[in-house]
């Protein structure tokens, strides 16, 4: 798992935790959904939470159930999780699309390149980062 913020040009990562059902090929979304979260809660955290914050996935299925706010129940606990966060912050969230190439920072981190993500950001810090409790 990976992400970063451009601003204060921060990156995130941490190993793929065990997501709570069998591995499939339907793991990807469970993962990038996780990541949203992560990053959700991280500028949350922050001393002055943005009003507004934008998150980039190369991932469709991730855009949609952030959009609609509806997902199969393996992922209601994510989208709960991100919903608490959302009513007791000034956080407005929005979930766009970007393909991979074109996000190569947040690729490289979550494929743990990290030469290629501090070839494009040389002044980036890496943070390992605890994925949020989902209950």
């Amino acid at each position: 798992l990976g992400f970063w913020s451009p601003s204060p040009l921060q990156g995130f990562i941490h190993q793929f935790p065990s997501p709570p059902f069998t591995p499939s090929s339907d793991s990807i979304l469970w993962f990038e959904a996780l990541c949203v979260a992560a990053a959700l809660d991280f500028a949350a955290s922050l001393d002055h939470p943005p009003s507004r914050l934008a998150v980039f996935t190369d991932n469709l299925n991730t855009v949609q159930i952030f959009d609609s706010l509806r997902a199969e129940s393996t992922y209601n606990p994510i989208l709960f999780f991100c919903c608490d966060i959302l009513l007791h912050s000034p956080i407005s969230l929005r979930v766009y699309h970007i393909p991979g190439e074109c996000n190569i920072v947040a690729d490289a981190l979550s494929r743990s390149l990290f030469g290629v993500a501090a070839y494009y950001q040389p002044r980036l810090k890496l943070h390992v980062f605890t994925p949020p409790p989902l209950s």
